[in-house]
């Protein structure tokens, strides 16, 4: 894998250079862990984002995914934002029947995006049931 400094992303929120070389998000955090290269947000690199009144007040009142689709910016950035301002994570109980015919069928990350959940719960769910991931 080259080393990159940093990642494009999607609508301000969605790494693309996982899907440039062709592996999972997971691999590219570990890739850059393991290489000393931090992770990469436009906002964060230049100190630029400024949050808005409007803005902390939809923190904690849905997914942390949600509100980063919603505002363009990353799911990190809210969930440090939120944390910062003591707002605790929505705690929905969440629904797995409609992901459960996809897992294995379409990438987590994919289904993440698509169902608004973090990759990470709809990694679980997968593995819950024994189901490999996508090849």
């Amino acid at each position: 894998m080259a080393q990159t400094h940093h990642s494009a992303t999607r609508n301000g929120a969605r790494p693309v250079l996982a899907d440039e070389v062709g592996c999972s998000p997971g691999t590219i955090r570990y890739q850059r862990r393991i290489r000393g290269i931090p992770p990469f947000s436009d906002h964060q690199a230049d100190n630029t984002y400024e949050w808005s009144e409007r803005q902390d007040a939809v923190l904690g009142t849905m997914a942390d995914v949600a509100v980063a689709e919603l505002l363009g910016v990353s799911e990190g950035m809210v969930r440090v934002r939120r944390k910062a301002l003591g707002i605790p994570p929505l705690k929905e109980p969440l629904d797995p029947t409609p992901v459960v015919p996809h897992l294995g069928k379409t990438h987590d990350t994919v289904l993440a995006k698509r169902f608004s959940l973090s990759q990470g719960t709809v990694m679980k769910w997968r593995r819950a049931r024994g189901i490999p991931p996508e090849a």
